[in-house]
């Protein structure tokens, strides 16, 4: 996927060195070479976008549950259609400007239009016949649909906007699933725990980006048109705070991931343990400290970026932060239980008083240690029963598993 998406560059940059450096075409003083370059960067990325969908040489990294055969021929037939939908569009602009009536202009568009949603739809009821699956077919039919429905009406309204934002997140959209998909392979593939947490991390970062660009596109494209009736430097500070509250947000969310990452690293150490028992010894001493110490950093840090964000677009949020408070001491009052049993299994756990499997004594309870929850522990006594007993409710353990043995050893001298 770097490698298409390095060749898409390659190839823009050629494209602009070609018109600017060796024809002579400066951007703002030519016009239809321009168009046939944009319209060839535009082809390249729609190219692109299939070829990092259909993956016609390398199966496991198929986004769309395709042979080899037909992933083919989805990329040759995507290729001719887009570049017949670039091409069209630029040989009627360069018509207009040659005298071409608007009506004609209009008619033609619709005409090539309707002919290139047939030539996807014939392909897409080939491919179905191939074997792709009913429901990807009738998505992609509504896809194709939406494009072309938004095609003619932005030619016979003469305004592309909304056509336009419509391209530009359905390709974002697919190349974050194509990456998306690409790191969950590799991620099942992986037997490195380190390699794994950190393909975890950086499948956030690519799908907050994602997030990121089609948000900023439809507050470009579409949210603008329906905001006419604000100031327009009011709708772009408004914009601006909105992007930066987006931004804010996806900081909270990848602090949140790397807090999960690192309580994970702890409780799963891989191989920087030495051996199986000090595995056993480290999990079963962290199993009840680090998921709670992951929960409050976790619910820390999407509150306070969440008041960030909420407070860069401008909401007031003191009212928020006082209601949060007297929620807070409603919750506090109603479960001081919870904490003592909470507090309680944080105490047992840092003084190592007891671990899985061994056996205990608390109170009129005694038995073998099967499981060590948030709030409470379960023994397995010895007539079966299993006892689920309050963390805060143990007091006094008598740890049978570690009491001392006296051995005698005798030894003869002949």
């Amino acid at each position: 996927v770097g490698f298409e998406i390095l060749a898409l560059a390659v190839a823009a940059i050629v494209a602009r060195v070609l018109l600017v450096r060796v024809f002579g075409h400066a951007p703002a003083a030519a016009i239809f070479p321009v168009e046939v370059g944009t319209a060839v960067v535009r082809w390249l990325s729609g190219v692109t976008v299939a070829l990092i969908v259909f993956q016609p040489a390398i199966p496991r990294l198929r986004l769309a549950p395709l042979n080899d055969a037909s992933a083919r021929t989805a990329t040759i037939a995507a290729s001719a259609i887009l570049a017949a939908g670039h091409a069209q569009n630029v040989l009627i602009q360069a018509g207009l400007r040659g005298g071409l009536p608007l009506a004609s202009a209009k008619l033609l568009s619709i005409v090539a239009a309707l002919c290139l949603c047939s030539a996807a739809l014939a392909t897409l009821h080939k491919l179905r016949r191939q074997g792709l699956k009913a429901p990807i077919v009738a998505m992609a039919m509504s896809l194709v649909g939406a494009i072309t429905a938004l095609w003619i009406a932005s030619w016979l309204s003469r305004d592309f906007g909304v056509y336009r934002g419509a391209v530009v997140i359905a390709t974002i959209v697919l190349i974050a699933l194509a990456l998306d998909r690409t790191i969950i392979l590799t991620i099942r593939e992986s037997r490195r725990p380190d390699a794994m947490r950190r393909l975890f991390m950086l499948r956030v970062v690519v799908d907050g980006v994602a997030a990121l660009i089609v948000l900023r596109v439809i507050l470009d494209f579409w949210a603008a048109g329906f905001a006419q009736a604000m100031n327009p430097g009011e709708w772009r500070s408004l914009s601006l705070r909105i992007t930066a509250a987006s931004i804010i947000v996806y900081i909270g969310a990848i602090a949140c991931a790397a807090v999960h990452v690192w309580i994970e690293s702890i409780l799963h150490p891989g191989s920087r343990a030495t051996s199986e028992s000090s595995i056993d010894n480290q999990l079963t001493r962290l199993s009840t400290v680090l998921p709670l110490v992951r929960f409050a950093a976790i619910a820390l840090i999407a509150t306070i970026f969440t008041l960030a964000a909420l407070s860069t677009v401008g909401v007031d949020v003191t009212p928020l932060l006082a209601g949060a408070g007297v929620i807070g001491l409603a919750v506090s009052l109603g479960s001081q239980t919870l904490v003592k049993d909470i507090v309680a299994g944080l105490f047992y756990m840092m003084d190592d008083v007891f671990r899985l499997g061994e056996t205990i004594e608390a109170g009129a309870y005694s038995g073998v240690i099967e499981q060590i929850k948030l709030r409470s522990i379960r023994l397995r006594g010895r007539d079966g029963r299993l006892h689920t007993i309050p963390l805060g409710d143990l007091g006094a353990v008598t740890n049978l598993s570690r009491r001392l043995s006296t051995v005698t050893i005798r030894v003869g001298l002949g």
